[in-house]
């Protein structure tokens, strides 16, 4: 009986990994054509008291990307489709809510947007995306930030509205973002330059 516990468990364990993986997948496919639409995207961003999975800078502004690897409880596919519901304050699942991942993308957005305003004439104002993997997300309301399924993402970029920067704003950002890389750490995943108007 230990031994099948055992074994149960262990698989329950690779099953988890299998998911983590897969839903990471999941978003970095969506996000990868992003780059051939005229924005850089950053991966794995940090500084200071920031941590933003995506930073993505282009046409329609600065972007925070989080991603929120949630299991759903049952086999993700064609027929099986896990709902979230989100009021733009929480995230209500089938069995309980949670808001606190709403704020801290939020904060982190709002950190970002500090960190990057710093010695522009115009301050930036990035705008938090999270991401759900394997969830189908039910808006209810229009208020609070975006909440996507991955394969949403194509749909949020062309229709969200624009707040753009100039392309001399968007490669001084990215100067900066490369050297504070440089300065000790290594460098981001990079995708996408823009050029000159």
């Amino acid at each position: 009986a230990l031994a099948f516990l055992i074994y149960k468990g262990a698989r329950a364990h690779r099953r988890e990994v299998y998911w983590h993986d897969n839903a990471k997948t999941m978003v970095a496919q969506a996000v990868a054509p992003l780059a051939q639409r005229g924005y850089v995207v950053f991966r794995d961003f940090k500084a200071e008291d920031i941590s933003v999975d995506y930073l993505i800078i282009g046409p329609k502004g600065v972007f925070a990307l989080q991603r929120l690897i949630q299991p759903t409880g049952s086999p993700v596919g064609p027929d099986a489709e896990a709902v979230v519901t989100y009021n733009g304050r929480a995230l209500f699942y089938p069995h309980g809510k949670d808001h606190l991942i709403i704020e801290w993308a939020d904060g982190q957005a709002e950190r970002l947007s500090d960190w990057l305003s710093q010695g522009l004439e115009t301050p930036i104002a990035a705008r938090a995306v999270l991401a759900m993997p394997g969830w189908r997300v039910k808006r209810i309301s229009a208020d609070g930030i975006s909440v996507i399924n991955p394969a949403q993402m194509e749909a949020l970029f062309q229709y969200i509205k624009p707040r753009p920067i100039p392309v001399a704003t968007v490669q001084t950002i990215v100067a900066r973002i490369e050297a504070h890389y440089s300065a000790g750490r290594s460098v981001p995943n990079k995708q996408g330059v823009p050029e000159p108007a």
